[in-house]
């Protein structure tokens, strides 16, 4: 399951960001804090210290 949101999640993002980007120039400023928040999230569960 962990496995499953570290590779839904980042892809989904990028995907966002470069739609985003590509039409309007701009990457909202919830993608990157989505990929910190997931990554508070998902580091002390994958054994990070």
């Amino acid at each position: 399951m962990l496995e499953a949101l570290i590779f839904v999640v980042f892809p989904f993002c990028m995907l966002f960001a470069a739609i985003s980007d590509m039409l309007s120039m701009t990457i909202a400023n919830r993608v990157p804090v989505l990929l910190v928040a997931v990554f508070a999230l998902v580091a002390p569960l994958t054994g990070m210290d």
